[in-house]
């Protein structure tokens, strides 16, 4: 029997209201852009890399044609995507810390981490993105929250506005220091969404591969604006 994702409590927050699930959408709608550029009608492969609710599948599975592989550490979000999809041929799906899989990790030709890399330390970070560089890939999509400049102002004093709770990890001083890129007034990053910077991850990422930036509102929008920051990543060509 179908479970439906929006019953969970990361879901429904991320579907509070038409905003919140606008902005959360905005990466299925630059996948889906980057899907019919390079893959299309073509069958592909794709590595979910903390998988969640495997909401890309179940969006996606219906309109293109792909096999799929989702890593997830919660058994909870395993064991509620393995009633949801597992009697379909294109779907599998492997529970464990993906400090634990990492080793073991294939070719496919689509890595996606979603609201994943900062949820994971700094030494974590580095070793996913230097084993995905070690495959063989097309297209590598990341998508990761804005939590500085001015973006971080709009989404914490935005979300009192509509009683939407995001901004459970900050004091006002706090998100005063982000907003103005005072970053050391911040503690360490750790594995939460405070004091993550994107341009750092950027950076890593540059060393590995070509990396294009990818904003909200199709990203019309400035970085500096943005709530989430993309990146599609492709293999340095040598």
């Amino acid at each position: 029997m179908f479970v439906d994702p929006k019953k969970t409590n990361f879901d429904k927050f991320i579907n509070y209201n038409f905003i919140t699930k606008y902005l959360h959408n905005n990466k299925y709608n630059l996948l889906d852009k980057l899907i019919k550029k390079n893959f299309n009608d073509q069958e592909f492969s794709v590595l979910d890399i903390g998988s969640g609710l495997s909401n890309f599948y179940y969006k996606f599975n219906s309109k293109y044609n792909f096999k799929y592989l989702g890593i997830e550490n919660s058994k909870k979000l395993h064991d509620i995507s393995i009633d949801n999809f597992s009697k379909n041929y294109n779907f599998e799906l492997i529970l464990g810390d993906i400090k634990n899989v990492l080793p073991e990790l294939k070719n496919n030709d689509l890595i996606l981490c979603l609201d994943v890399l900062e949820h994971v330390n700094l030494n974590l970070r580095k070793e996913i993105i230097s084993r995905i560089s070690q495959l063989d890939f097309k297209k590598l999509f990341i998508n990761v929250p804005n939590e500085f400049g001015p973006a971080i102002l709009i989404k914490n004093f935005g979300s009192k506005l509509i009683n939407y709770k995001r901004d459970f990890e900050y004091s006002f001083i706090e998100t005063i220091y982000a907003s103005l890129y005072m970053e050391e007034k911040l503690p360490p990053h750790t594995n939460k969404h405070k004091n993550f910077y994107w341009k750092n991850l950027y950076f890593i990422l540059k060393e590995k591969f070509d990396v294009e930036i990818k904003t909200n509102f199709n990203n019309l929008l400035p970085n500096h604006f943005s709530p989430t920051i993309s990146f599609i990543c492709s293999r340095k060509i040598k």
